[in-house]
């Protein structure tokens, strides 16, 4: 599994850290072969391995989630609940 760190859709060039040579930062091309997206791995200091399946792919956002909205919202209400709580008791200014 590699970390692909950006792509560029107008050519199929990507780049990509590699777990077997996590401080270098890799280039690819992803390939459409046989109705599969491919492409060829360096694999860090190992023999190389061409053809490379893509089976999977994840995509991390950069943006909140609406459960962290929601959770943000819930944290706010408690603490302005509790700061009303101790104001009526006489205890928060």
């Amino acid at each position: 599994m590699v970390v692909l760190t950006g792509l560029d859709t107008s050519d199929g060039d990507f780049s990509y850290i590699d777990p077997n040579n996590p401080n270098a930062m890799l280039a690819g091309t992803f390939v459409l072969s046989g109705g599969f997206l491919t492409f060829d791995w360096a694999n860090g200091s190992n023999d190389a391995v061409n053809e490379v399946q893509v089976y999977q792919a994840w995509a991390e956002s950069p943006t909140p989630l609406p459960s962290a909205f929601w959770g943000g919202l819930v944290l706010l209400g408690a603490v302005v609940f509790v700061r009303f709580s101790a104001r009526r008791a006489g205890g928060c200014p």
